[in-house]
């Protein structure tokens, strides 16, 4: 991830996030925009991967929007 920029790590609990904690949360920001690395674990002990890129540029609300609502379904057990 350092090859987008400069690490951030934001695991464990998660304010005003859809997914509410993390196991691993790192976060990049350059010039292409942002990039999450986020290891989630569910109440029912299921782990899963996401990778995020968050461009820069007018179509960022575009996207962000959309990837937050798909987040926050992943909770429902």
């Amino acid at each position: 991830m350092e090859k987008f920029g400069e690490v951030s790590d934001f695991s464990g609990e998660l304010v005003e996030h859809p997914l509410g904690s993390a196991e691993l949360y790192l976060q990049t920001s350059g010039e292409d925009g942002v990039h999450d690395y986020i290891v989630w674990k569910s109440e029912a002990g299921d782990v899963f991967l996401f990778r995020l890129r968050n461009p820069k540029g007018e179509e960022v609300s575009d996207f962000a929007g959309p990837v937050l609502v798909s987040l926050s379904t992943v909770q429902k057990d």
